[in-house]
């Protein structure tokens, strides 16, 4: 019983592998393209603002953005429920094969889809801008050099600040 569940065990595991390969295989030119957050300009209120968009963008820009959400949620949980499916199909004395299968092949399918959607609604925001907007994105978008070596400068120099500041109070309690 033991080796005929570590035998389906296995099956799940390359198929998960085969369906995840499959669905990077299939947006790959998506994937080039880094789905993150941080591209989606319209998320940002920051950007949204450093781009002076104009009444109807920002307009545009909402609506993009909430019909966004909407579909990253539905599909979001459509994939949970499956990924449940599939928990409680492999939890079976006797998991079948075919239905591990066929959840499998819907949650690599749903994980292309949400990929998919995500380039998608880059590509729609980016239609919103003009040209120039669009060139001011990009600056935007660069991250600035030395960032993290700033951020670690600043935490050394607030450490050391800290460091004298405790060794001054040390001082003073000795001399009391």
């Amino acid at each position: 019983m033991k080796v005929l569940r570590i035998f389906f065990s296995l099956i799940v595991i390359i198929s998960l592998l085969t369906g995840v390969a499959y669905s990077k295989e299939k947006f790959k030119e998506g994937r080039k393209l880094h789905h993150k957050k941080h591209m989606k300009w319209w998320m940002n209120p920051r950007i949204i603002k450093e781009l002076e968009l104009t009444a109807e963008q920002k307009k545009q820009a909402n609506k993009l953005k909430s019909d966004a959400q909407k579909k990253m949620i539905r599909l979001g949980a459509d994939l949970s429920l499956k990924k449940i499916d599939l928990g409680d199909a492999m939890r079976e004395d006797v998991p079948d094969e075919a239905i591990v299968t066929k959840l499998v092949n819907e949650i690599a399918d749903l994980t292309g889809e949400i990929y998919k959607t995500s380039m998608l609604d880059m590509f729609a925001g980016n239609k919103i801008l003009t040209p120039a907007q669009k060139e001011r994105l990009k600056t935007l978008m660069i991250k600035k050099p030395g960032k993290k070596k700033d951020k670690k400068d600043k935490e050394a120099k607030r450490k050391e600040k800290d460091r004298k500041r405790k060794e001054k109070e040390r001082r003073e309690r000795e001399k009391k």
